[in-house]
C-alpha cells in the first residue's frame, strides 16, 4: 500500500477517535454540570370547559426560569394500560384455566401465565413442540390446539408440561375448533368445518364434512346449535341435535359485512361494517333478534364481551371499551390507544384485560382506568374528506366522492349550509370572497362572500391538477405534470400564460414579491420567480443530495413570517430560512415517526401529520430548534389539518372530520 495513502487512513481514524472522546466527554461534562435532575411530584387531573381559566400546581425540582412548559391533554389516554409484558412469538388465542392463563402463539407454541395475582403475572412455562397454534378450545381437562397445517393437537396440561393425547390430521390448514357433546367442530383455512367424534377409547373419527360458499372467521357454540360466521357472506346457524350432523335452520344476512361474533349471557353480537356493532336476543336460538346498537369510533374487527364492557379492537385507535349501559346511561366510549393489529385477541382475566400489544408483547389493560375518548364533536361531513380550509366560522372541505361531495359548515350550529362539486383541494384567496376548487381535470372558483348562498363563478379546465395558489391576478396550479401560470382577467377566460414540466408538483406557494416556491416528489423543492413578461424563471432548485436524500419525498409547504416548513415524507420536517426569496438555506431538519404528510400551525405550534407515525405537536418558537412536544396516537395520515380557537379538525381519509382538542400552552408560570 502507498505509505502517504496509509498516513492518510490512519490520521483519519485517529481523527475519528478524538472526536468520539471528544462528543462522549462534552456530553458527560454536561450532564455533570447539571445542577439537579429534573423530577416532577404526580399532577392530580383537573376538568374545565373550553375557554375557562384553570389554575394547576406543579411541583418537582431541577426547574428554573428558563423552563418552557407545554399543557397537553392526554388523547393517548396510556393510564388504562397497567402492564405490558414482553412475550416472544405472535400471541393468537388465550384460555383461562383456573389460575393459569394459556396463550396460543403462532411462533412458541403454548406459553403460560400464573395469572393468581391478575396486575401481576408470572411467566411459568411453554410447551416443548413449538406448533403454530391458532386456537385453544377446552375440551373437559384437556384442550384442543388448533396448529395449522400440523392438524388439531388435543393435549393434557400437566404441572409444567403438556402431554399429546390424540392428534387430527388433515392436509389442510386448521384454524379453530369448537367442543360440543364429545364432538369437535374443526374450522379449516378452505375446506369448510370437519366434525369429529371423540371418545376416550378409540381415535376420533370424521363423521361430517361441510363445505359453506366462502372461507369461515369464526366459530361458536351456544345453547345447542353452532354459529359459523363467514366472509363476506353472513352467520349460519346449525342445530346440533344431533351432534355429528349439524342441521342449518338458519342464513343471517344483514345487508353488510359481519367482522366478528361473541356470545355473552344469552346474547349475540356483531360487528357490522356498516352500523358498529348489534346485539340480538336468542330466546331463540335459530332466529336472533335485534335488541339494540352501539355506534363504534374507527373499523372495529374483534370483540370480547363482559358483564361491564364490549371490548373492542379497531385497527387505525386500538382497544375500545364500550359501556354495555352506554345507550341508556349515555356513558361514553373509552380508548386504550395501544398498537394491537387487526387480528388481535383480548381476553378478560378477573377486572383486567389481557391484548396482544403488537408482535413481542403482551398489554394488561384495566378499562375503569380508560377515560373516555376526547373527541369534542364530530363534523356533519362523511366520507372520503380531501381537504378543510377555516375561515372564522366557517368550515370549507372537499371530497373527490362523487357521491359524498363538499360543502360548507356553519361551526356555530354544526349544519352544512351549501355543497362544492367534487374536488380534491381547496384555496382561499387573500379577499376571503372567492374560493378555488381543483381536481378531476378542472379549477372551479366560487363566490363565497355569502357562504350561505354561494355561486360558481369559474370553470375552466387544467389537466393532472393537484394543487392551485391564487395572488391577485394570477394562478399558479400544479400538478402530475408541472407548474402552469394563469392570468384569471382574460375575458375569453383564465389565459395560460407560462408552463413549467416538473413531473409530480405536490404543493406551492406564491409570494406576494412574484416568488414561487414548488415542492415536487424526487426533485425536491424548486423555486421560480413570475418575471414582468409574465412568465416563469427558475431561480434555484435544492435537489435531493445523495444519499440521504433530504428532499426526496417534498410534500406539502406552509410559510410563516420568512420560514418555509416542508413535509418530507419519510425524513420528516425541513425548515428553510426564505428571508432572502432568492436564495432559501435550510436550517434544520427534524425527524419525526412514520411519513410525514400534511401540515398546520397555530400561533408558535406546528403539527404534521405522519402515515403510521400519528399527529405531532412541534414547538417552533425556535425555529431554528423545532422541538417535538407530544404525538397524538392515530395510524391513518390526515390529508389536511385546520385550527379554530382550541380546536384541531383534521381531513379524515374514511371518517369525514374529526375535532379533537388542541394542546394549549401554559399561558403564565411562575417558578419557585
Amino acid at each position: 500500500m502507498n505509505r502517504r495513502v496509509l498516513i492518510a487512513l490512519l490520521a483519519l481514524l485517529l481523527g475519528g477517535y478524538l472526536f468520539a472522546f471528544w462528543w462522549t466527554g462534552s456530553n458527560f461534562v454536561s450532564y455533570a454540570s447539571h445542577p439537579e435532575p429534573l423530577s416532577l411530584d404526580a399532577i392530580e387531573p383537573l376538568q374545565a370547559r373550553v375557554g375557562e381559566p384553570m389554575a394547576l400546581d406543579i411541583t418537582g425540582s431541577g426547574f428554573n426560569a428558563d423552563m418552557q412548559l407545554n399543557l397537553v391533554m392526554d388523547l393517548n389516554n396510556r393510564d388504562a394500560i397497567v402492564k405490558t409484558l414482553p412475550i416472544p412469538g405472535n400471541i393468537s388465542d388465550m384460555h383461562l384455566s383456573g389460575n393459569r392463563l394459556l396463550l396460543g402463539n403462532l411462533l412458541r407454541g403454548v406459553q403460560v401465565l400464573d395469572v393468581s395475582d391478575p396486575a401481576r403475572p408470572g411467566f411459568l412455562f411453554q410447551s416443548v413442540e413449538k406448533w403454530p397454534v391458532h386456537d385453544i378450545e377446552a375440551i373437559g381437562d384437556r384442550f384442543a390446539l388448533s396448529c395449522g397445517n400440523h392438524g388439531v393437537k388435543i393435549v393434557s396440561l400437566r404441572k409444567e408440561f403438556f402431554q399429546q393425547d390424540v392428534a387430527i390430521h388433515w392436509p389442510g390448514v386448521v384454524v379453530e375448533s369448537r367442543y360440543y357433546s364429545d364432538h369437535l367442530y374443526v374450522s379449516t383455512k378452505n375446506d369448510g368445518f370437519l366434525v369429529y367424534h371423540l371418545t376416550s377409547s378409540i381415535e376420533p373419527r370424521l363423521v361430517h364434512h361441510a363445505e359453506p360458499s366462502t372461507e369461515i372467521q369464526k366459530m361458536m357454540v351456544h345453547d345447542g346449535f353452532l354459529f359459523v360466521l363467514l366472509k363476506d357472506n353472513g352467520l349460519y346457524i346449525y342445530d346440533l341435535k344431533k351432534p355429528g350432523h349439524p342441521e342449518k335452520v338458519k342464513h343471517f344476512r344483514p345487508g353488510c359485512h359481519l367482522l366478528d361474533l361473541d356470545i355473552y349471557a344469552g346474547n349475540l353480537f356483531l360487528i357490522e361494517d356498516k352500523v358498529g356493532i348489534r346485539r340480538y336476543q336468542l330466546n331463540n336460538s335459530a332466529d336472533p333478534h335485534h335488541l339494540n346498537d352501539w355506534q363504534v369510533y374507527g373499523k372495529p374487527t374483534r370483540l370480547s364481551v363482559s358483564d361491564r364492557y364490549i371490548m373492542a379492537n379497531i385497527v387505525s385507535y386500538g382497544l375500545q371499551a364500550i359501556p354495555r349501559a352506554g345507550i341508556s346511561a349515555n356513558e361514553p366510549i373509552r380508548l386504550v390507544p395501544f398498537s394491537s393489529g387487526a387480528s388481535s385477541v383480548t381476553w378478560r382475566v378477573g377486572r383486567y384485560y389481557y391484548g396482544r400489544a403488537g408482535r413481542d408483547s403482551l398489554a394488561i389493560i384495566d378499562p375503569d382506568q380508560a377515560k373516555p375518548y376526547q373527541e369534542i364533536k364530530p363534523v356533519k361531513a362523511s366520507g372520503d374528506v380531501h381537504d378543510l380550509i377555516i375561515d372564522g366560522r366557517w368550515l370549507y372541505f372537499s371530497s373527490a366522492s362523487k357521491d359524498q361531495r363538499g360543502g360548507i359548515v356553519d361551526l356555530e350550529t354544526n349544519i352544512q349550509v351549501a355543497r362544492l362539486a367534487s374536488g380534491t383541494y381547496l384555496h382561499l384567496a387573500d379577499n376571503k370572497n372567492t374560493l378555488y376548487q381543483s381536481g378531476n381535470g378542472r379549477i372551479l372558483a366560487f363566490d363565497v362572500t355569502d357562504p350561505k348562498k354561494i355561486r360558481q363563478i369559474l370553470s375552466f379546465k387544467s389537466p393532472y391538477v393537484r394543487n392551485v395558489f391564487v395572488s391577485g391576478t394570477l394562478l399558479v396550479a400544479v400538478g402530475v405534470d408541472g407548474v402552469r401560470l394563469y392570468d384569471l382577467t382574460s375575458p375569453d377566460g383564465p389565459l395560460l400564460l407560462d408552463q413549467v414540466d416538473l413531473k409530480q408538483a405536490t404543493d406551492v406557494v406564491v409570494m406576494p414579491n412574484g416568488m414561487v416556491y414548488v415542492t415536487a416528489n424526487q426533485q425536491g423543492l424548486v423555486g421560480l420567480e413570475i418575471s414582468k413578461e409574465k412568465t416563469l424563471q427558475e431561480v434555484f432548485r435544492i435537489e435531493p443530495p445523495w444519499p440521504m436524500n433530504t428532499f426526496a419525498t417534498a410534500r406539502y409547504l406552509l410559510k410563516k413570517d420568512d420560514i418555509l416548513y416542508l413535509t418530507n415524507g419519510g425524513t420528516g420536517l425541513s425548515v428553510l430560512d426564505v428571508g432572502d426569496p432568492r436564495r432559501p438555506k435550510v436550517l434544520t431538519m427534524l425527524n419525526l415517526p412514520g411519513f410525514a404528510n400534511a401540515l398546520g400551525s397555530s400561533g408558535q405550534n406546528l403539527f404534521v401529520s405522519s402515515h403510521k407515525g400519528g399527529l405531532h405537536f412541534i414547538d417552533i418558537r425556535n425555529p431554528r430548534r423545532p422541538k417535538l412536544i407530544t404525538t397524538i396516537r392515530k395510524k391513518r395520515s390526515s390529508r389536511a389539518l385546520a385550527f379554530s380557537g382550541e380546536e384541531l379538525f383534521l381531513a379524515d381519509v374514511k371518517k369525514g372530520i374529526r375535532v379533537l382538542p388542541a394542546p394549549l400552552e401554559i399561558a403564565e408560570k411562575q417558578v419557585i
